[in-house]
């Protein structure tokens, strides 16, 4: 294994801490073209960051406790390479080629197999969690790591104000649920249906049936749009209550 070479010569164990965090760089590239296209070994992760680190203390033990030395150096940290993290952001990178209207690569093919029932493009402007994403039946592993990991990055558990309200994705969202599932319902989609404030009028009050009708010539039944409107309700009533200045504490 390069990298083993790279961090097992004998040449480079007298340098300083900040020199052996530079040249860390030189065997992380060996794992670019390793980890980007391939699911992840874990075992493997794990035993690459020890490595990392014996070769940063020449194997006589951490001096520095890793949380520290991979933090920036404003916060006190030598911006060591952490090789999960390091691992995660090469899956997420592939969320952006997908996105890219431009891309035209034939390995999109895989990604529109597995997302094209669960709103393809729009499955990643949706906000699952990772129970959610469990249920969902996909064959490809490395297709599922890749929506794990934007879970991972992405995923937002509760509402924090009223302000926010209106921009959350009514699709692929765990936090607006009917029958405790996510949903989504791809004629609406299709019409531009996408987020809270489509479900709106103008004085921001959920519409009507007939409503909704005439914006989006859309005839669905009546149960459909007061349910979701029911589930947005239901997260609207969790959004925290913010003191007036004028009340006391």
């Amino acid at each position: 294994m390069k990298i083993k070479s790279i961090l097992g010569c004998r040449k480079f164990q007298r340098l300083s801490l900040v020199v052996k965090i530079v040249l860390k760089s030189l065997a992380a590239s060996q794992l670019l073209y390793v980890f980007s296209p391939l699911q992840t070994n874990h075992e493997v992760i794990k035993e690459i960051n020890k490595l990392f680190f014996n070769f940063l203390w020449n194997n006589k033990g951490d001096k520095i406790k890793h949380a520290v030395m991979i933090n920036d150096y404003p916060n006190r940290g030598l911006k060591m390479i952490d090789v999960a993290s390091f691992n995660k952001s090469l899956k997420a990178s592939w969320i952006k080629k997908y996105l890219d209207s431009e891309n035209s690569s034939k390995w999109n093919t895989i990604f529109n197999l597995e997302l094209g029932k669960y709103g393809g493009n729009a499955f990643f402007k949706g906000n699952l969690n990772k129970k959610d994403i469990d249920k969902l039946t996909t064959w490809d592993p490395f297709v599922k790591e890749i929506i794990e990991t934007w879970s991972d990055i992405f995923f937002e558990g509760k509402i924090v104000s009223k302000d926010h309200l209106p921009s959350l994705p009514l699709w692929q969202n765990s936090l607006i649920r009917i029958h405790n599932t996510p949903v989504l319902y791809t004629d609406w989609l299709l019409k531009g249906i996408k987020q809270v404030k489509h479900l709106m009028d103008d004085s921001h009050n959920f519409m009507s049936l007939e409503s909704f009708h005439n914006k989006y010539e859309l005839h669905i039944k009546p149960l459909s749009l007061y349910g979701i409107i029911s589930a947005v309700k239901l997260l609207q009533r969790q959004i925290p209550k913010t003191r007036l200045k004028h009340e006391r504490i």
